[in-house]
């Protein structure tokens, strides 16, 4: 729901997370509260929820922690580019390409694409040539790993990295 916008997405993942003892959906349901957070900039609470995550995922192990680390760190490497300043953009690039060379090594492609998009928008921000054919790549791939965020994701690619073709392309995916 988060990412088709819809504002009662919140109010579902906090009944959600009332109503779990299980860490996984917990875990789960903070990250997304984090996401949205993150969308509308109230970056205290994103860091205050991506907080909660990460210490409710150390309370004992579950089959899938590492989804939720990945996810995590990637959330992590977003809140470093909204707020924008030196350190937290050097932590954002650091949390973005560690997560990139994880996820290749495992063969996830979806959040190793995610990560190096982030990569290219803070490298980008801080001023670092960006390789558009590989940004491009990545882009093209969305459609496939991760489609319900593309248009968004391609958006702010578009905006940080200075590709006005890539706008287009943002526009042409919310419309799908």
């Amino acid at each position: 729901l988060r990412q088709l916008g819809d504002p009662s997405a919140d109010e579902l993942t906090e009944s959600a997370l009332a109503s779990s003892t299980m860490p996984e959906p917990q875990v789960q349901a903070e990250l997304d509260l984090a996401d949205g957070q993150l969308a509308v900039g109230h970056l205290r609470a994103a860091v205050e929820s991506l907080d909660r995550a990460d210490a409710l995922a150390q309370v004992r192990l579950f089959s899938n922690r590492w989804r939720c680390e990945q996810r995590s760190l990637l959330l992590r490497a977003r809140w470093g580019l909204a707020v924008g300043d030196g350190d937290a953009l050097a932590l954002a690039e650091e949390q973005a390409y560690g997560l990139a060379e994880a996820c290749a090594a495992r063969g996830d492609v979806r959040y190793q694409t995610l990560a190096r998009l982030v990569l290219a928008r803070v490298r980008a921000r801080q001023g670092t040539v960006v390789d558009r054919d590989a940004v491009a790549v990545d882009l093209r791939r969305l459609a496939s790993v991760a489609a319900l965020e593309a248009w968004w994701v391609t958006a702010e690619t578009a905006r940080d990295v200075g590709v006005s073709a890539w706008t287009a392309l943002a526009e042409q995916r919310a419309r799908e």
